[in-house]
């Protein structure tokens, strides 16, 4: 996950807090419940940027909200088990704990937090020099997961 803090400067001790319950939300949503042992598998890159870096459209996007503060969320997750119903509660369970942490009041539904989630496909995820297969990991999911791990891995890959 790469969330930027716009307008906001956190101290270490509500960046760990942030980090930490981004990291059982997300692992609750794609896992299929939080298992403490997979949070190593998550990382999460906090990038305080200043307020006038950013834009919308013409305007500092801080604009947007009152309170001068706004943030951007790019995640990326392994393609397999997403559903779109999965997806949608990403959405709507990351964007208040931003929110809150950061103490961006939310504004209606003004563009003050935008968030994309990025699907990586099989084979093109990686580390420590290392590939990383969804195959492998898939035995941590709950069942419903899993299969659709399986349903994923079993279509013909495509290649451009």
């Amino acid at each position: 996950m790469r969330l930027d803090l716009i307008g906001t400067v956190l101290d270490g001790h509500r960046k760990a807090d942030l980090a930490r319950r981004l990291i059982a939300t997300f692992c609750e949503i794609e896992v299929g419940r939080d298992l403490e042992v997979a949070h190593s598998g998550f990382v999460v890159h906090i990038n305080e940027t200043p307020a006038d870096s950013v834009f919308m459209g013409d305007a500092p996007m801080v604009v947007a909200n009152p309170a001068g503060r706004a943030a951007i969320m790019s995640v990326q997750v392994m393609a397999g088990p997403w559903t779109d119903e999965m997806k949608a509660s990403l959405f709507e369970r990351l964007e208040p704990i931003v929110r809150e942490v950061a103490e961006i009041p939310k504004q209606g539904a003004r563009g003050d937090f935008w968030m994309t989630i990025v699907e990586v496909p099989e084979g093109g995820w990686g580390v420590g020099g290392r590939p990383v297969s969804i195959a492998k990991l898939a035995p941590a999911f709950s069942d419903d997961r899993q299969e659709r791990i399986r349903e994923y891995l079993s279509q013909p890959r495509r290649h451009p």
